[in-house]
């Protein structure tokens, strides 16, 4: 994009904070909601473990997010890395959620969508694809 190759691209963070401090603009923005996928193998009780500990580095998080973005800056190539600091980060572009259930509801949008498309297999439903575990964390 900076060497005028393409006029637009797709980028997540902190490639979005980067442009945009470089000087480009965003033309739309996506929130990734989140999948938790877990081998079908994987016992409930360490299930309930690893979703336990996606919800406390959550709330350590989203109690001072921007005390975490070096993490996201040492993502970047280390010559790039001198180019942004915590200050450049859009802090509500970044949301953090603990794991929940898929709404049904929602399953069954994505699914009539995918099918649209010829995406998804006819007659896939929601307790096939979807992780239902998260639902057992306490």
């Amino acid at each position: 994009m900076w060497e005028g190759r393409v006029e637009a691209t797709t980028v997540m963070e902190p490639y979005i904070a980067l442009a945009e401090k470089q000087g480009c603009h965003i033309l739309a923005e996506a929130v990734y909601v989140g999948a938790e996928i877990l081998a079908p193998t994987l016992d409930t009780e360490t299930a309930n473990r690893v979703y336990r500990a996606i919800t406390q580095a959550v709330d350590l998080i989203t109690a001072d997010s921007r005390r975490c973005l070096h993490h996201r800056i040492v993502d970047l190539p280390p010559e790039w890395r001198p180019l942004l600091t915590s200050q450049d980060f859009h802090l509500p572009r970044l949301r953090y959620v603990a794991p929940r259930p898929y709404p049904v509801g929602a399953f069954e949008h994505t699914y009539r969508w995918m099918r649209s498309w010829d995406l998804i297999p006819e007659g896939a439903s929601d307790d096939q694809l979807v992780e239902q575990r998260v639902g057992t964390v306490g």
